[in-house]
C-alpha cells in the first residue's frame, strides 16, 4: 500500500517510527499563537466597533470520504469513515466588519480500499487527523448579507495500518487554502436566527511527509487545486434570563481537489532506489456540530 511508484515492494516490513498526532499538535502551535495575535491586533484597532466579541466551542460529528485518482482517471484508493469533531471559535462583531479566528480538529478512522504495489487488492483502515486553522473576515453589504475572504491551514495526520499482504505507513500533509464567500442571515423571529454561507477558493501546493517502508523518510509534493464549501446553521438564546449564552446547530459541506504532485526521488541511505509521486486527491467531508457562544 504506497504512492505510484517506478520500483515494486514485495510484502515490505511493518514500517517503524510511526508519527503521532502530538506531532501534529506541535506543528500547529506557532500557527494558532501568529493567528491569535492578528486577531487580537485586529480588533484592538478597531477600538470601540467590536462592541461584541463571542468564545464558541463546538463538538460534533464529521463523515469522511478521501480518494486518490490516478492520472488517467482511474480510483487508486478510497477511503470511507465517520470522525468525531471539536472545535474552537473567537469572533468579534462590528460596526462594519465580523472577524474570526477558528480551530477544529477531526480525528477517527475510515476503512481503507486500495492495492499493493504488486496490484493486488489492499483492505484496512486508516487512523485520521485533520486539525485547520482559519482566520475569516466578512464586510457588511447589507444588514443581512456580507461579502467575505478566509485563509486556512490544514495539517492531516494518516496512518495506513499494515495487513498480512503489505506494509502500511504513515503520512502528514500541510496545505493552505484561500476562499472568497458571502454569507446571508436572516431572524425568523426576535431571537431565532438562520444563516447561509458559502466559501469558494483556491488551494496552494503543499507537501507530504512519508515514511515508505524500507526507505528513507521522503517528503512529496502536493499539486494546488480547488476547495468549496456550503453551511448551513439555526441559533437562538440558551436562556431568557441570560443574554450572555446563546447556541447554534450547524451542517457544514466541504469539497478539496488537490492535483497531482511532481515525482521525488527515494532513497536508501545515500542512493536513489526509486521514485514516488503522490496522486490526485479528493477529499469531501459532511461535518454536523453543535455551537456554544458566550459574549464577552
Amino acid at each position: 500500500m504506497t504512492k505510484k511508484m517506478t520500483a515494486n515492494l514485495k510484502h515490505p516490513n511493518k514500517c517503524l517510527g510511526v508519527t503521532s498526532f502530538k506531532f501534529c499538535d506541535r506543528l500547529l502551535r506557532p500557527h494558532l499563537y501568529v493567528g491569535a495575535l492578528a486577531l487580537f491586533v485586529s480588533w484592538s484597532a478597531l477600538g470601540k466597533e467590536c462592541s461584541k466579541v463571542f468564545l464558541s466551542p463546538q463538538l460534533g460529528t464529521e463523515i469522511s470520504r478521501w480518494e486518490e485518482v490516478s492520472r488517467s482517471g482511474k480510483r487508486l484508493v478510497t477511503e470511507n469513515g465517520r470522525l468525531h469533531f471539536n472545535g474552537l471559535m473567537l469572533s468579534a462583531h462590528c460596526t462594519s466588519a465580523d472577524w474570526a479566528l477558528a480551530w477544529s480538529q477531526s480525528k477517527g478512522s475510515r476503512t481503507y480500499l486500495g492495492a499493493t504495489n504488486t496490484g493486488q487488492t489492499a483492505t484496512s483502515f486508516s487512523d485520521v487527523g485533520h486539525q485547520r486553522i482559519s482566520g475569516s473576515v466578512h464586510l457588511k453589504a447589507s444588514e443581512n448579507l456580507s461579502l467575505g475572504g478566509r485563509v486556512v491551514h490544514n495539517s492531516i495526520h494518516r496512518n495506513i495500518q499494515s495487513t498480512s499482504e503489505a506494509a502500511g505507513y504513515p503520512e502528514h500533509f500541510q496545505f493552505n487554502d484561500l476562499s472568497l464567500g458571502v454569507r446571508y442571515k436572516q431572524s425568523v423571529n426576535t431571537n431565532l436566527i438562520w444563516q447561509a454561507e458559502y466559501w469558494q477558493g483556491r488551494i496552494f501546493s503543499g507537501q507530504s511527509n512519508v515514511v515508505f517502508p524500507n526507505f528513507a523518510p521522503s517528503t512529496l509534493h502536493l499539486g494546488a487545486g480547488h476547495t468549496r464549501e456550503i453551511g448551513l446553521s439555526i441559533g437562538n438564546k440558551l436562556g431568557a434570563n441570560d443574554q450572555r449564552w446563546t447556541w447554534s446547530a450547524a451542517i457544514h459541506i466541504r469539497q478539496d481537489r488537490i492535483e497531482e504532485g511532481t515525482p521525488q526521488a527515494l532513497y536508501k541511505g545515500s542512493r536513489i532506489v526509486a521514485s514516488a509521486v503522490q496522486p490526485e486527491i479528493n477529499l469531501r467531508s459532511s461535518q454536523l456540530f453543535a455551537k456554544l457562544n458566550y459574549a464577552f
